[in-house]
């Protein structure tokens, strides 16, 4: 199966999937004191709009709590079930890594929009 047999165009597929998240991962979260970031401000406001948000910095080592909720440093170290991943990196990461690797996949995984350029990997 390939990444684009998961992309959903139908207005009505996207609202039945919010309507079943509940509990989103946001791999690449900045800390508080960048709150200017996208990658704070929308994982705030989907916390403020009733979301269980699960920080997963990968930068940041300091950082154990972000927007009052635990950080994990690995997805696969969340416990219980992932509803969606929200992921913040640049597609030209020089880091290599990969955490989204190790771990179940979740019913879905939200690029930002800017980084629909970005090589997705299967």
């Amino acid at each position: 199966m390939s990444w684009q047999e998961n992309l959903l165009s139908d207005l009505e597929e996207i609202r039945n999937l919010i309507r079943q998240t509940k509990r989103i991962a946001v791999l690449g979260i900045k800390t508080d004191a960048q709150a200017d970031q996208p990658s704070v401000y929308v994982p705030m406001y989907l916390k403020k709009t009733g979301f269980e948000i699960i920080p997963v910095p990968v930068y940041y080592p300091e950082a154990t709590v972000i927007l009052g909720e635990t950080v994990y440093r690995r997805l696969i170290d969340i416990p219980g079930d992932i509803d969606m991943v929200d992921v913040f990196r640049r597609s030209n990461d020089p880091s290599g890594s990969n955490p989204a690797s190790a771990m179940t996949p979740p019913r879905r995984s939200s690029p930002k929009p800017a980084s629909r350029s970005c090589k997705i990997a299967d």
